[in-house]
């Protein structure tokens, strides 16, 4: 089965399984890119948009020998913004010789004071990831 079908098979499961998603359904990332004239895939390992209304604020990478889970960096991000409107999600990269995820922090502009916040998730990265390298970008 390709990664589309797999993606199709999926989203179906999940619709048959949460009725409550049919209105709003997953985005389950998988985005074609031309690379030398051939079209890939980009895998999106995870993501929720459960919250309307938000933009991606920042973006982090990191190898997959340091990778940080979903309900972690869900934490983080909310504490570092003090709101509960905030998603999360996570792309698998494999454009050299390692593979890297890109991650990215979503949030409401509005709502959001996005130095405090950006200054808060660093420090808060750093305790969660010390033997990580990183930095993290403004969108």
């Amino acid at each position: 089965m390709t990664n589309h079908k797999n993606t199709e098979l999926i989203r179906d499961r999940l619709l048959s399984a949460r009725p409550c998603l049919r209105q709003n359904p997953p985005n389950l990332g998988v985005e074609p890119t031309a690379i030398g004239g051939k079209v890939h895939t980009a895998r999106s390992m995870w993501r929720s948009s459960s919250v309307a209304n938000l933009v991606a604020l920042f973006h982090f990478r990191l190898d997959t020998h340091h990778g940080i889970g979903r309900r972690e960096l869900l934490k983080l991000w909310s504490e570092a913004c003090r709101s509960d409107e905030v998603d999360v999600s996570r792309v698998e990269s494999a454009g050299s010789s390692r593979k890297t995820h890109t991650y990215s922090l979503l949030g409401s502009a509005k709502n959001v004071n996005i130095q405090d916040a950006e200054n808060r998730i660093h420090d808060s990265l750093l305790k969660a990831l010390p033997k990580a390298t990183f930095v993290l970008r403004r969108y």
